[in-house]
């Protein structure tokens, strides 16, 4: 479910609230909603990081795996093979996951986003075990955390 907040109400969030937002809840935040909770504890640069955390997590949602439980390499050499924006997905994720790093796909080739704080993407990606696919299949991140 996709909660869209107003200004005045994400204004009226305190940083306690604002850093509970489910990334659904993140993801229906404006420009200027962004910029009006912005405070010392909670920069643009979290809200841009749980932004891309969520096209991340969507990303993942979208492989169509081809069995009921696959880990994360096995979804991404998936991904790897339906198609371009896929693969790159896919690549850019798996170095992500290995150089603390995200990139961005651009014409000069991949690039790295600045504004990205992967020790804030790491917190919330080791609390993840699984992953339910659009198609209801599992995607297992971290088999030490499956219940």
């Amino acid at each position: 479910q996709i909660v869209t907040l107003t200004t005045a109400q994400v204004v009226a969030l305190s940083t306690a609230q604002i850093k509970a937002l489910s990334t659904s809840a993140v993801a229906a935040l404006t420009t200027d909603q962004v910029a009006a909770i912005e405070t010392r504890d909670f920069r643009r640069e979290d809200l841009y990081t749980l932004l891309i955390t969520t096209r991340i997590l969507n990303f993942l949602k979208g492989i169509p795996l081809n069995a009921p439980k696959v880990s994360l390499p096995k979804a991404l050499a998936i991904a790897k093979k339906l198609d371009l924006r896929s693969a790159l997905g896919a690549e850019i994720l798996r170095r992500l996951l290995k150089e603390k790093i995200l990139h961005a796909a651009t014409s000069k080739g991949l690039e790295p986003l600045s504004r990205f704080r992967p020790e804030l993407f790491f917190q919330l990606w080791r609390k993840l075990a699984t992953i339910t696919t659009q198609q209801g299949n599992t995607l297992v991140l971290n088999p030490f955390k499956e219940a």
